[in-house]
């Protein structure tokens, strides 16, 4: 801090190791110093925490994650007095950004469901965390629905629900870290967070790529650092697929088939968290002709292929 510090920055839960600080002594500190709070809270939602009830000044969403959850927008929100987001506003209109009338029905539409979703969400993440933590494979897990993690007791207090993101480490390192992505069959390889499907990522490779190896180290942040963000797949399928994917064995072959498999399974899976049938859908359809059409290029290239000499006529 510097006499010219004007503003306090910070996360509810950070990214991507899901630690929280103490939040309402950050909100008072900020107050004493006759700085403006500013809390980004788009990991836990209002459902798990509620900054301004806290005495921070200004709240801010990524409202492309959990408020809209379907992965389908790119949208901001600020909350606070109407003092504050005046300020703000007027810094807006000049910078020209401007959410157009159909991200805002999408936006709407993605509010309405956000309890169910997050609720289901932070209850998987924990489930998730519970199996990896005994896993034989994974060096440690960060989750602070966890009692292993160092802040569980604030997580309690300070929290209304648990978070819908672990952090693990498997203990073979990066090459095992790869190759588990390349396994999976439900989750993404893919930044992002807080929609339907599950995606996994190494922030060593993506959002803390900027940073140096000794200040990512410095943090926490280790190469081999996996981010999970859970989606709204069934856990049972979820803890299977991790469970096999963490194994030793080689990664299995990719290609369209795999790629509209993993889709297909992603879809089923989803149904069953809902308690649905599973059905035929498009991408069981796709898959199908997927496979028909590889079936037709083996046999024209059997067709195609030179008799043998025993075989001619």
């Amino acid at each position: 801090m510097t006499p010219r510090t004007r503003l306090f920055y910070l996360e509810s839960m950070t990214n991507p190791l899901v630690r929280i600080g103490d939040l309402p002594a950050v909100a008072e500190f900020a107050r004493e110093r006759n700085l403006v709070s500013v809390i980004d809270n788009t990991f836990a939602t209002p459902l798990a925490f509620r900054p301004l009830r806290h005495g921070f000044d200004l709240v801010v969403h990524s409202a492309t994650k959990y408020l809209n959850g379907h992965s389908d927008l790119i949208a901001g929100a600020l909350m606070g007095t109407a003092a504050r987001v005046r300020e703000a506003k007027h810094m807006l209109d000049h910078l020209g950004g401007s959410l157009d009338p159909h991200a805002c029905f999408l936006l709407q539409r993605g509010l309405k469901t956000l309890g169910v979703r997050f609720r289901q969400q932070c209850a998987t993440a924990l489930q998730i965390a519970q199996f990896l933590e005994k896993h034989r494979a994974v060096e440690r897990v960060n989750h602070p629905g966890l009692p292993s993690h160092r802040k569980h007791g604030r997580a309690r207090r300070s929290s209304r629900s648990s978070a819908p993101c672990s952090a693990s480490s498997p203990r073979a390192g990066v090459a095992a870290a790869e190759r588990m992505f390349s396994r999976l069959k439900l989750p993404l390889h893919a930044p992002s967070l807080g929609g339907p499907e599950t995606l996994v990522t190494r922030p060593a490779a993506s959002s803390h790529s900027g940073l140096s190896p000794e200040d990512r180290a410095r943090i926490g942040i280790t190469d081999a650092l996996v981010r999970v963000s859970v989606g709204l797949e069934a856990p049972e399928d979820l803890i299977e697929d991790f469970d096999q994917a963490a194994q030793l064995a080689p990664a299995a072959a990719g290609g369209l088939g795999a790629m509209l498999g993993k889709q297909s399974l992603h879809r089923r899976s989803l149904l069953r968290s809902q308690g649905g049938d599973v059905v035929l859908d498009r991408h069981d359809q796709l898959l199908a002709a997927a496979k028909s059409v590889r079936h037709g290029q083996q046999r024209l290239r059997r067709l195609h292929q030179p008799l043998g000499r025993a075989g001619g006529r």
